[in-house]
Parts: structure tokens; C-alpha cells; sequence
């Protein structure tokens, strides 16, 4: 079934669906501008890669450069702002571990440090000193002593730190409202258009899932899940699940258990289609694989998204919400639908789905040998189960794109 069927414009957004979209032939299998015949040829294969990275190397050069030219007073400020609070985190990190270690003393004999208890304190090390000496042959009292030594010493130590620092001081919150406010200003600079080319994005992927739901029928809806609601199932960060679900469509049982039908993924750009199958592979696996509970509500736009209101109509989402017959590890991509983002309309697509300016790990290796391997296997893995949907927006719209399991895919 063509989802994108009965969807012909989005008035609200001013885009417009285009039919019949034809997919160019001589569209090339793999890697921005590579060829598959590169492999045959590990200098020119070399060639090509060095040319990739002297161009990304280009490109931030060119984008420092104009940062450093529009906001060097930003960075200026930011930098000395930067070594306060290294300075005063160093002082107040040495201040807490010795007031951990005087704690007990100062709670023991009911003491704040200031100016006089200070000197008191200072008294009371000196005699202790010599204390110590008349008590070498007990034991228990010399130990007593050097552990009170100790705890005044900590004491000390945390008052001179007072000294250099002030504990009450904000500094951390100066330094975090300067950091954001220089990062907007270098938004401002349009020199990273992702953001908000993924934002107008996201906007208009789940208009279209809106109506692909309301053409499957009246039971059909469709729900959102950033990636901090997934970390929040367990309340901790999940190292390497940096992966949200921006779409995708469902419906409700009676027991207030929803069953997901299509997953959707919304992408401004379609270069970094094999990470993300990779992200998405594990945020499945650990959805489908653990004990979880997420609640929905439907918010002002009609879409269902996890709120923390137990009582008010709300919906639940768990293992059990995703059939294992779709959702496991063989099959899954049938039931997985991206949609990506294009700048220009057009009526003829020439769709290169892997690059490696956008895989890092690849870049980053010198060993010609090994990267032709890796790339062998990305085409070899990844290229045949694409399936591309000829159904695409104009201005910043989107063109579907369906990963399956089978072995051979055309366009739909």
C-alpha cells in the first residue's frame, strides 16, 4: 500500500505534494559521488576520500573564520568567563572535600568557621602537636589525635579557600546564559542550517502522518516520542541510544494498550540514513526487550506525545505495544518509513542514500584497506534493501523512503 496516496496538499504549511515523481537511472549505488569501480582502484579510491576530507577541513576553516570575524567579542568574553569558573570550581572542589573531612569535628563541638574560630583552631593544632609526643606509647590516644589533627587541618583549609572563592557566587549560571546566548548568535550566522531545516521538517512529517492516519480510518492516530522521554523510561541517560521516534501511527485497544502499526523518521537530510538505522536498531531492541511504561496524551495539534498525568485520559505504551511478528530484529524495516527533506522541486530524484562526509568513523580512518572493506559492506548490506516511495513535496518537502528485508526493492 502507498501510504502517500490520498495526500495532495498542506495549506497550513504552503507545500504541495507532487505526483508521479520519476527516479533517475543513472542514480549511483553507495557514497556521495563514489562509484562502485572506485574499489577496483585503491589510488584514485584514496584520491577520492583525501578530497572529501580536504573539503570538510575547507568548510570549517571557512565557518571559524567567519565565527571568529562576527562574535570575537562573544569569545573573548566567553573565554574569560570560561577561566573564572575553571578557577573557581578547582578552589570549590578542594573546598568541599575539606569540609567533608571537617565535618564531623566542627558538628562535634558545634563550631561555624570564621576569623575567631580560626585562630582557636589553630591554638588547638599546636597543642595537639605536642600532645602527640607525650602519647606515642597509647595507641588509642595518639590515633585520636592525629585523626582530630586531620579534621582541624580540612577545617583550616576549607576557611582559606573562603578566602580566595566566594561559595555563594553564580558564576556557572553566568557562564551557561553567556554559552547559550553565543550559540544562538552563531545560529544566527546560518552557517548549520539542520536545526531548522529538521524543525520545518518535523512540522510538516507529522501533518502527513496526521493524514495518512485519518485516511486509514477513524481509529487510527498518530503519536511522538522525543529521544529524552525514551531516557526517562529507565530515569537514566542510555549510552548510544541517541534515538527518538518522530512519527509514527497506532491504535488504541480496549485495555488502554496502544499497538504501533509504522514507525516514521523524519530527516532534513538523507545522509545519514546507515547511522540512523543503526540508532533505531537499538532504541527497538531496548523498547521491545525491556519492561517499560510510557503514557501519552493527545496535545493541541492531535498528536499523541508522553506526559507525566496519570489521570486524564492518558494512554500507554509498553513491550507488548509492538507486534514481535513486525518489530523484530529480521523484518522490522518493513514497517519503518523514512522521510527526508529537499530543498529544490523537482520532478527527477538522483538519490545517493550513504556518504561518508557524514560517517566520521570511516573518515577518520587512514587504512585504505580497511575503508574499502567497510564501504563494500554498507553497500553490500544496506543498498538493496532500499525502496524509494515517488512521492515528493516541493520547498523544503519530503520524498519517503522504505528500508525492507527483501533481498531485491524497486520504486513504488
Amino acid at each position: 500500500m502507498n501510504y502517500f496516496h490520498n495526500i495532495i496538499s498542506i495549506d497550513q504549511y504552503d507545500y504541495q505534494i507532487i505526483n508521479n515523481i520519476q527516479v533517475d537511472n543513472k542514480f549511483i549505488k553507495g557514497f556521495a559521488d563514489f562509484k562502485p569501480e572506485l574499489l577496483n582502484d585503491l589510488i584514485i579510491l584514496q584520491n577520492w576520500i583525501d578530497n572529501i576530507k580536504n573539503n570538510s577541513v575547507i568548510k570549517e576553516k571557512k565557518r571559524a573564520f567567519k565565527i571568529n570575524k562576527e562574535l570575537k567579542n562573544e569569545i573573548k568574553e566567553l573565554k574569560e568567563l570560561k577561566i573564572k569558573k575553571d578557577y573557581f570550581n578547582h578552589y570549590y572542589s578542594y573546598y568541599q572535600s575539606q569540609i567533608k573531612l571537617g565535618q564531623e569535628y566542627l558538628k562535634k563541638n558545634n563550631l561555624d568557621l570564621n576569623d575567631k574560630t580560626i585562630i582557636k583552631l589553630k591554638q588547638e593544632l599546636s597543642d595537639n602537636e605536642e600532645k602527640k609526643i607525650k602519647f606515642l606509647k597509647n595507641k588509642k590516644l595518639f590515633n585520636q589525635i592525629v585523626k582530630n589533627n586531620d579534621q582541624i587541618k580540612a577545617c583550616i583549609n576549607a576557611y582559606k579557600t573562603t578566602l580566595k572563592i566566594n561559595l555563594n557566587s553564580n558564576i556557572f549560571e553566568i557562564y551557561e546564559n553567556k554559552r547559550l546566548n553565543y550559540f544562538k548568535k552563531v545560529n544566527q550566522l546560518n552557517l548549520y542550517q539542520a536545526a531548522y531545516n529538521g524543525i520545518r521538517i518535523e512540522k510538516i512529517g507529522l501533518e502527513i502522518l496526521k493524514k495518512i492516519a485519518k485516511s486509514m480510518g477513524k481509529n487510527f492516530f498518530v503519536g511522538e516520542i522525543l529521544s529524552s522521554h525514551i531516557w526517562k523510561i529507565k530515569n537514566k541517560y542510555k549510552k548510544g541510544m541517541k534515538q527518538d521516534i518522530d512519527g509514527f501511527i497506532f491504535t488504541k485497544n480496549k485495555n488502554n494498550i496502544i499497538s504501533v502499526l509504522k514507525i516514521f523518521e523524519f530527516k532534513s537530510s538523507h545522509f545519514g540514513i546507515i547511522s540512523d538505522i543503526q540508532k533505531i536498531n537499538k532504541l527497538l531492541d531496548y523498547l521491545i526487550n525491556n519492561q517499560f511504561e510510557v503514557r501519552l496524551k493527545k496535545s493541541n495539534d492531535h498528536v499523541y506525545r508522553p506526559t507525566s498525568n496519570i489521570k486524564n485520559n492518558s494512554i500507554v505504551l509498553t513491550n507488548s505495544s509492538f507486534d514481535l511478528n513486525k518489530f523484530n530484529s529480521k523484518n522490522r524495516f518493513e514497517y519503518i518509513a523514512y522521510l527526508f527533506g529537499l530543498k529544490n522541486k523537482t520532478k527527477i530524484i538522483n538519490f545517493n542514500y550513504l556518504t561518508l562526509s557524514q560517517f566520521n568513523k570511516i573518515k577518520l580512518i587512514n587504512n585504505i584497506k580497511l575503508v574499502k572493506k567497510l564501504i563494500k559492506n554498507y553497500i553490500q548490506n544496506n543498498y538493496e534493501r532500499i525502496k524509494l516511495i515517488n512521492k515528493i513535496a516541493s520547498y523544503s518537502g519530503l520524498i519517503g523512503i522504505v528500508i525492507t528485508n527483501n533481498k531485491k526493492s524497486s520504486s513504488s
